[in-house]
């Protein structure tokens, strides 16, 4: 090889050479570039804090259990869960927005929303997990024969549309179904026992400890479980803020593993349920069942608009809210 071709050679490696050099170096400036963008980012988006309100039953269990664990702590999650009596100081309270969310039935999330304070389905939270009961000595042993007597539930509210679908699924016509009207869930089973009401609709935590005192559980969580969800319906005001959308991310991520541990060991959790949804002294020994709790997700579209059109034929609502409504898409 003469001179000139050898020069020419080592020029052509030496560009080349250069060449990569270079686009190593923008490779790793373009990546770190990346990676500061990213972490400014993640840094940029607050956590909210956000309390919210549950009746007593288990269907807050798995955020309970993420409060109990440490979950919250460790996500940098600040929630405050506050229980109350009935779903109606549930709504009080989230209408004054002591609380911004809760364990809402999906009639409960649409009357929020009409009343004025708009409020999204972020996540389904539990199936229905309800009973139909009879007090000792009502005589009534089925279902069908409620038809024309008064059974305890809270006006316009999940309850009743359970008892709804429970009661025409078995041939009842919807002009015979009675509501007396007993809001407070605590009252409800002194006062079946006492055979001062003849029925009721009430959580399977409190009916399963029912039927086991001599109550007649006319229809049972699996009958009724395919209905209607709760869900955890948020201030759409809340939801609207700088943050709010990485917030409910993580207060899904909290859920998710809150159930799975409750799925992975169900009774190292029954004394705290016992403890936070004021299960009735017993509940435990009478057999109580917990449940399997299904990781995040978005309810029903089926369930929704069933229990909408419900709601606008009872005059609960005053327009049917289409499913895109009432969920929450950040």
């Amino acid at each position: 090889m003469n001179k000139t071709k050898r020069y020419v050679v080592w020029t052509l490696a030496l560009v080349l050479i250069m060449g990569l050099a270079l686009v190593g170096c923008s490779t790793d400036n373009s990546d770190a570039a990346v990676e500061e963008v990213v972490s400014e980012t993640v840094e940029e988006q607050p956590v909210l804090p956000i309390t919210l309100a549950a009746v007593p039953s288990d269907d807050m269990l798995p955020f309970w259990v993420a409060q109990n664990e440490g979950v919250f702590a460790e996500l940098g999650l600040d929630v405050d869960i506050v229980t109350f009596a009935s779903s109606r100081d549930m709504l009080a309270a989230i209408t004054a927005n002591e609380a911004q969310g809760g364990t809402l039935g999906m009639l409960s999330t649409a009357q929020l929303t009409q009343s004025g304070i708009d409020t999204k389905a972020v996540m389904r939270m539990a199936p229905s997990r309800g009973a139909v009961v009879s007090s000792p000595n009502s005589g009534i042993t089925s279902i069908e024969q409620l038809a024309g007597v008064p059974v305890a539930a809270a006006e316009a509210s999940l309850e009743e549309y359970i008892l709804y679908r429970a009661m025409t699924e078995a041939g009842v016509p919807e002009d015979q179904i009675v509501l007396e009207q007993v809001a407070d869930l605590r009252a409800r089973p002194q006062l079946l026992m006492a055979d001062q009401i003849k029925a009721s609709t009430m959580p399977w935590t409190l009916a399963s400890v029912m039927g086991t005192e001599g109550a007649h559980i006319l229809v049972n969580e699996k009958d009724i479980e395919d209905f209607t969800s709760t869900v955890l319906g948020v201030r759409a005001d809340w939801l609207a803020q700088d943050g709010a959308a990485h917030t409910v991310e993580l207060l899904k991520e909290a859920w998710d593993r809150g159930a799975t541990m409750i799925n992975d060991n169900p009774d190292a959790y029954l004394e705290l349920l016992t403890e936070k949804a004021n299960l009735p002294e017993g509940s435990i020994e009478a057999g109580y069942s917990m449940q399997v709790y299904a990781m995040a997700a978005l309810p029903s579209k089926d369930q929704v608009d069933d229990i909408m059109d419900w709601a606008y034929r009872k005059g609960y609502i005053d327009e049917v809210i289409s499913y895109d409504d009432f969920i929450y898409t950040p």
